[in-house]
């Protein structure tokens, strides 16, 4: 697949430029209320899946892994420090969708994954629905399928499976899944015609295996490092380490690290031509176009690897991504406020002037799109896959707490000074109380939004065969 440059690469700015004049004008003085303006027509909404904002070209990352995603920052809006409000898919994807901070996980049964979430809420496919639009999504995430809901509200939804199982080794992972996704998101796209369309896609790149198509793939790695025991599988390597089972050396997880890279940079390419063909086709300039991740990725800053068992930065800071058309009257440009993955869905809703009932929990960034100088709460939260663990951050100070069996009381842990210590070296808790608003904080979300499902959903053969592959099942138990 050869990378289109036209028209978002070399055509954007000139159409921009046109379409920003005429659209001011036609929203008149008071153009940067979005009630002044024709909401977008259509709402293109991508997920990549485990993405550290840190490793992205536009954060300041060393190497230039994503120069299409770059695109789409300088000509829209990027949230520099935007937090999910879970080390992983499920209860992220639960918030981000429905404007809610996640609950505790259902209780374990032999049917059951331990921590397991459903979207059991009001959804955004539900409120793009109800307003007419033709609502679809495509997922590659073996999380993010209809067994735990999240195909509510969609008209259509998909899902891809990337682990086939008769493939072993370095063939674990189909190469061209994440194309196949994307390939029928844009026939679906052309096929609505005149309609008004809100498109969800989750692809499960760069998420761990990171195996990539060339010339990803070798990008950035180079001599492999591999296992006595699986001599043929970089995969395999990722797993032993992840549990703990292998002694690790620094360039086997920089090799690791590599191979992340590679992938993250192939998807910004795959994701690159889809936004080509939508600029191509004309409907580009009436499209919001949401870039995100709903996690990110680990390479042993805190001693962890992959992602769901922290809430360090690494694992739980995300890009954030939104291009507007011009019209919109939205400044372009970069966000240095700390904001929330829930604060999307009444982002959102007010945008396109929908309707929800439900009870929000999320605060809507139209201020901040219109304009830096606006304010944004000053506090996040964010919880590991299974809820026991916990921060709250505001202003400069990071609070992490554990949580009790029975979800009922949290002991304060760690305390980081994030702008004297953005890499969380230095634990102020030694020498220091626990700020009292930060726990005050703390105990009110535990009061408010941490309890259990009564239970979770059956998981099939293939899903649990699928969620084995990804690391999140081990041997024949469901207990991961």
């Amino acid at each position: 697949m050869r990378p289109l440059t036209k028209p978002w690469r070399l055509g954007w700015a000139a159409v921009m430029t046109i379409v920003a004049t005429a659209g001011l004008l036609a929203c008149g003085d008071d153009h940067l209320s979005t009630r002044s303006c024709r909401p977008p027509r259509n709402l293109l909404f991508i997920i990549i899946d485990a993405a550290s904002a840190r490793h992205f070209s536009f954060a300041g990352y060393y190497r230039n892994t994503t120069p299409r995603f770059d695109e789409v920052a300088r000509e829209g809006v990027l949230f520099l420090s935007t937090r999910s409000q879970a080390a992983s898919t499920l209860p992220s994807a639960v918030s981000y969708l429905s404007g809610q901070y996640p609950p505790a996980p259902a209780p374990l049964d032999s049917e059951h994954v331990r921590y397991c979430y459903t979207m059991d809420r009001y959804s955004l496919a539900e409120a793009f629905g109800r307003r007419g639009f033709a609502t679809a999504g495509f997922s590659e995430n073996p999380h993010v399928t209809p067994v735990t809901a999240f195909d509510r509200g969609f008209g259509e939804f998909r899902v891809y499976s990337a682990f086939p199982e008769n493939l072993k080794g370095e063939q674990l992972r189909i190469p061209d899944t994440s194309e196949t996704l994307i390939s029928d998101a844009k026939k679906w796209i052309r096929a609505q015609g005149e309609d008004r369309w809100f498109c969800y896609l989750h692809l499960l790149r760069p998420h761990n295996p990171y195996q990539t198509a060339e010339p990803y793939a070798s990008r950035y790695s180079g001599e492999p490092y591999r296992l006595k025991s699986h001599p043929d599988s970089e995969y395999a390597l990722t797993l032993e380490l992840m549990r703990g089972r292998e002694d690790f050396s620094e360039g086997q997880v920089r090799y690791l690290r590599d191979l992340y890279d590679g992938n993250l940079a192939y998807v910004d390419f795959l994701v690159g031509g889809l936004v080509d063909e939508i600029a191509r086709d004309g409907q580009l300039e009436d499209t919001l176009l949401v870039i995100a991740s709903d996690h990110g990725e680990a390479f042993l800053e805190h001693g962890r690897l992959h992602h769901s068992t922290t809430v360090y930065e690494e694992m739980i800071r995300v890009p954030l991504l939104i291009h507007a058309p011009a019209r919109m009257g939205f400044m372009r440009g970069t966000r240095t406020h700390d904001v929330e993955m829930v604060d999307l869905f009444p982002t959102l809703i007010e945008i396109f002037e929908l309707e929800t009932s439900d009870r929000l929990d999320g605060e809507s960034l139209v201020p901040l799109l219109k304009s830096p100088q606006a304010s944004h709460k000053d506090r996040s939260y964010s919880q590991t896959h299974d809820a026991k663990v916990a921060t709250v951050v505001r202003g400069e100070h990071k609070l992490v707490v554990e949580v009790d069996e029975n979800f009922e009381t949290l002991r304060p842990t760690e305390l980081f000074d994030l702008s004297a210590d953005p890499s969380e070296n230095v634990n102020l808790l030694p020498g220091r109380e626990a700020p009292p608003e930060l726990v005050e904080l703390a105990e009110r979300h535990l009061e408010r939004f941490l309890k259990p499902a009564a239970s979770g959903p059956v998981i099939p053969d293939e899903q649990a065969r699928q969620l084995k592959a990804l690391g999140y099942i081990e041997g024949d138990s469901r207990s991961e």
